[in-house]
């Protein structure tokens, strides 16, 4: 059995066990003590991203509409650069939100663009997503 330790300094000694106590600085993992710099990656060919991390390019956003429109089957899509093109805006109107939550219709829309998401778009702004009969009455 582990001795006692105390979890600290104004506290009496306790029998919880050596591996539950605070560890020292020195053996904490890198990424806790921030050693490790957190980075984007690159695209699964190898190449480096379009336009460098936070960069919204107009390649980047036609890249992510023919996505979008490929894994939801749908031509009604909408994809905004903000401002200083670090996050966009996208507007999507697909039969395929038939009978989904909110949630289940964004993790469509990641989906499909999740490359761009893990390399250099900072991003989603907006997200509206809807299925051809809440977009008629709508209108």
């Amino acid at each position: 059995m582990a001795a006692p330790v105390s979890c600290a300094p104004c506290c009496a000694p306790c029998s919880a066990p050596l591996a539950l106590a605070r560890r020292p600085r020195s053996l904490r993992s890198p990424t806790l003590t921030g050693k490790v710099r957190a980075t984007r990656g690159t695209y699964e060919s190898g190449e480096a991203p379009m336009g460098g991390p936070g960069q919204c390019t107009p390649a980047i956003v036609a890249s992510m509409t023919s996505k979008i429109k490929q894994e939801l089957e749908t031509s009604d899509v909408d994809v905004q650069p903000s401002a200083d093109a670090s996050c966009v805006a996208i507007t999507v109107v697909s039969e395929l939100f038939e009978g989904k939550d909110d949630i289940k219709r964004q993790r469509l829309v990641y989906k499909a663009i999740w490359e761009e998401m893990s390399t250099t778009l900072h991003a989603v702004d907006e997200l509206h997503l809807r299925t051809p009969t809440e977009r008629d009455s709508l209108q």
